[in-house]
């Protein structure tokens, strides 16, 4: 197994190199845990729990009071709709997605991915970082879709 100190300073330094800049944040949970911001607005959370052999490349997505508020008005059968429309055009960026609490009432989206230990590489932290970025775009342009096209009447 990589060096723990080893697998952080080649992500800060990749981090770096790309001219992305980054926080450390404190968790417990974590070894280690970033606040990593790629365009001076889009930031993921990079870490690496205790007790599990992973990199994991998260972007935690709220969405506008508004737009809650008419997803939750919808009938349930388009919300399943909508969520499983979005897992299928994200499997293609290699992505997991999480509900906040849940798809009926989706206050929040986690957006992950992970890169376990034995594929840790400069090529797959950057592409991803970026997937997770690409994705978050993604999910907010179907969200604000689906809210226009299925909302409430």
């Amino acid at each position: 197994m990589t060096d723990l100190s080893e697998i952080q300073e080649k992500i800060t330094q990749w981090v770096s190199d790309e001219k992305w800049s980054h926080d450390t944040v404190d968790d417990p949970k974590f070894h280690f845990l970033y606040k990593v911001v790629i365009d001076g607005q889009n930031a993921v959370f990079v870490g690496m729990e205790k007790g599990i052999d992973r990199i994991t490349i998260h972007y935690l997505s709220t969405m506008h009071p508004e737009l809650q508020n008419s997803y939750k008005l919808s009938p349930k059968e388009h919300k399943h709709d909508f969520w499983y429309d979005l897992k299928v055009k994200l499997l293609v960026l290699d992505v997991g997605i999480m509900a906040i609490p849940n798809v009926d009432e989706l206050h929040k989206i986690d957006i992950l991915h992970m890169i376990y230990l034995d594929a840790f590489s400069r090529d797959r932290f950057i592409r991803s970082t970026i997937r997770v970025i690409d994705a978050a775009a993604i999910f907010h342009y179907m969200w604000k879709n689906f809210v226009v096209s299925h909302g409430p009447i």
